[in-house]
């Protein structure tokens, strides 16, 4: 969106949960229609419309053409009653990075990658033990959140 010169005031504003965040969860048959229609109409793109078409665009050649839905939408998911934890990649993301800083070079040797591995898995087995001994607390987890679609985008037409 910033790449679009859309305002990181307009970026922040639509992120706001019930928002663009509909779209995942809304059943996937409706994102196309009535969810893009929704979407649009929530969001203010006076100033801007040209950049927002542009955007919207690029949202459904990449998210509903290139990639299954079912891969970011979890309609079905709540439909079934599937137990959802975290469908967010960040913790594996920071893990990959603080890991990727541990061996200090993008492509490092054997004995490096094996000593940076060993040194990781020590912390990890340190932590456990503090944890069981009481020395140390549970890393604290996010609430789980239930999310339901807004009445404002079941009364939409």
């Amino acid at each position: 969106m910033l790449d679009l010169g859309i305002s990181r005031e307009k970026i922040f504003y639509v992120m706001k949960p019930g928002k663009l965040d509909v779209l995942t969860i809304i059943p996937a048959d409706e994102v196309l229609d009535k969810g893009l229609r929704y979407a649009r109409s929530i969001i203010d793109d006076s100033g801007a419309k040209t950049k927002w078409n542009t955007f919207w665009k690029h949202f459904v050649r990449q998210w509903t053409k290139r990639y299954d839905m079912s891969l970011w939408n979890v309609s079905l998911m709540r439909r079934n009653n599937v137990s959802m934890v975290n469908r967010t990649n960040n913790p594996l993301e920071k893990y990959n990075r603080d890991f990727a800083a541990l061996l200090g070079a993008p492509h490092p040797g054997l004995l490096t990658f094996t000593g940076a591995a060993k040194a990781e898995a020590a912390t990890y087995v340190t932590l456990l033990g503090d944890i069981k001994h009481g020395r140390q607390n549970l890393p604290v987890h996010a609430r789980s959140v239930e999310v339901e679609v807004p009445e404002e985008y079941t009364a939409f037409q």
